[in-house]
């Protein structure tokens, strides 16, 4: 039997949003703020986050698509059809 607690975690993307880059994928479990974690992860100050990068969540099929090394436009798009 499957535990359910496994797909807790929730996936994010960081996107540039002057030149609509993204940075890797952010695991994080229910319990953690997402901007702690790209804070930590990406040594990014909190002024640039909120000014420059956006945080967005996305669906674990979009996560496995940007390892599997989509392009920015394609995941923008599967990130923009949410």
């Amino acid at each position: 039997m499957e535990n359910k607690n496994q797909d807790q975690k929730k996936y994010y993307v960081l996107r540039n949003q002057k030149t609509n880059e993204l940075l890797g994928v952010i695991e994080a479990g229910n319990e953690i703020e997402a901007q702690d974690i790209a804070v930590s992860d990406f040594d990014i100050c909190i002024s640039d986050l909120n000014e420059i990068w956006e945080l967005i969540e996305i669906s674990k099929d979009v996560k496995q698509r940007f390892e599997s090394s989509a392009s920015n436009e394609e995941i923008l798009s599967l990130i923009a059809r949410r």
